[in-house]
């Protein structure tokens, strides 16, 4: 879940580990803002490259750059009910910069994400879920190493062969002093907690995601070349199936997570008490900046996998029994 330096990376979703673009949205109806003389070039592939390096990281090479993301994850259960707050969620990401001297640029990244108590901001290491009785579940916290990409001009194939596109943001302007920029990214890939192994944590075939990403920033500021980055303000928001450790199997609904992200330009320093002892606690390696590259990238359902194991039905209770819903039929014409 990571803009990079933000924290939130908009290129790390499995799908797009693996190169698969075609559902991302790059282009949008806003107009680009014109350069004036020594500006950026939003209009061009390379300029929004730089443009969002800056917001994201750094231009300057070698930078390291750290962000965090605090915000809570709700429940949407059925067509009519009331959404539901759960828990919150609070993280950070560390990313290391590379110029190419190619017009693309490299980052290296790592994330760590916890789930908080929505009253006292703690966090989580159990949950009383409401659907399951209050049964008490063991909370797995989002640890994402290594979330590395090259981000170039042309987008081009993954899952769709096909898919080639060239990488330009839209660009929403404010009188003469601020921009905006967005970013939409709506997936689907096989479910790899599946249900002969996992029929708790099953949630159905497929992973559903859909990420949604603002940040806004000084227009003159984004402009100049000569400045290396920026501290924009901004939000992240996703759309997704019940998380495995939740042991919804295939409940209807899904979670709605809305945060806010920002860079943190003081360091470690910077990142809220709760979120800093329990990194140091569970994962101290993310306290520091990658350095080189590694691979293959992995995403939290990768590490379910790899580090869990399956949960067993309690003494008495059935599995839960889903309920068909047709594919809508969707006209191409």
């Amino acid at each position: 879940m990571n803009l990079d330096g933000l924290g939130i990376n908009i290129f790390d979703r499995r799908t797009l580990l693996k190169s698969g673009v075609a559902a991302m949205a790059l282009s949008g109806m806003a107009a680009v803002p014109k350069a004036r003389a020594n500006e950026l070039d939003l209009s061009t592939p390379e300029g929004n490259i730089k443009a969002w390096v800056k917001l994201d990281g750094s231009l300057e090479d070698g930078a390291a750059t750290l962000g965090m993301w605090d915000g809570i994850v709700m429940s949407v259960w059925g067509q009519q009910q009331t959404v539901l707050p759960l828990f919150g969620f609070k993280g950070f990401g560390y990313s290391r910069w590379f110029d190419n001297k190619d017009g693309t640029y490299t980052k290296l990244h790592k994330e760590v994400g916890f789930y908080t108590d929505l009253a006292t901001g703690e966090v989580l290491e159990e949950w009383e879920n409401p659907y399951l009785d209050g049964e008490r579940v063991k909370v797995w916290p989002v640890a994402n190493d290594p979330v590395n990409i090259v981000l170039q001009p042309i987008l081009q194939g993954g899952y769709d062969p096909n898919f080639r596109q060239e990488f330009i943001l839209p660009w929403y302007t404010y009188g003469d002093s601020r921009i905006s920029t967005s970013q939409d990214v709506n997936l689907r890939w096989p479910n790899l907690v599946t249900k002969d192994k996992w029929p708790r944590e099953f949630t159905g075939d497929y992973v559903r995601v859909g990420e949604y990403f603002q940040l806004h920033t000084d227009r003159d500021m984004l402009m100049d070349p000569d400045v290396p980055s920026l501290a924009p303000t901004g939000a992240w928001q996703r759309l997704g199936n019940y998380l495995p450790w939740m042991l919804m199997e295939q409940r209807p609904g899904h979670l709605f997570y809305r945060t806010n992200t920002g860079k943190l330009p003081g360091g470690i320093g910077d990142i809220p008490r709760q979120i800093r002892e329990a990194a140091e606690k569970q994962f101290p390696d993310y306290l520091e900046p990658p350095e080189e590259w590694t691979e293959p990238n992995v995403s939290s359902f990768e590490v379910y996998v790899r580090d869990a194991e399956p949960v067993p039905f309690p003494p008495g209770r059935e599995p839960f029994v889903p309920v068909e819903i047709p594919e809508p039929r969707i006209s191409e014409g």
